[in-house]
């Protein structure tokens, strides 16, 4: 489809300095996926690629934000699809359907 960018996997990174940062977060990394779309429209297996590039990232803290999920019968992909994304730091998964 023009325009449609379901399979563009982008990586960005930035630099922050931020004021008054404790000492304990100096250097600290954050790996951020976001609009991942579960949709069905794309195979499970690009979410593990994805995951796997994330990793390779070797973030300290991970977060997933944006249009996560289209298709509510596909929610239960992202558990298991997401299951092997690893942080340096202890992390909680919060799953909130609001479909």
């Amino acid at each position: 489809m023009p325009g449609n960018q379901v399979l563009k996997l982008e990586v960005n990174e930035k630099v922050l300095a931020l004021a008054h940062l404790p000492p304990a977060l100096e250097g600290l990394s954050l790996v951020h996926l976001s609009d991942l779309h579960f949709s069905g429209r794309v195979d499970r297996d690009y979410f593990l690629s994805v995951v796997k590039l994330a990793n390779e990232l070797q973030g300290d803290l991970l977060a997933l934000t944006g249009d996560i999920c289209d298709v509510a019968r596909y929610v239960e992909w992202i558990p298991t699809r997401l299951a092997g994304w690893k942080a340096a730091w202890e992390s909680f998964s919060c799953w909130e359907t609001t479909i």
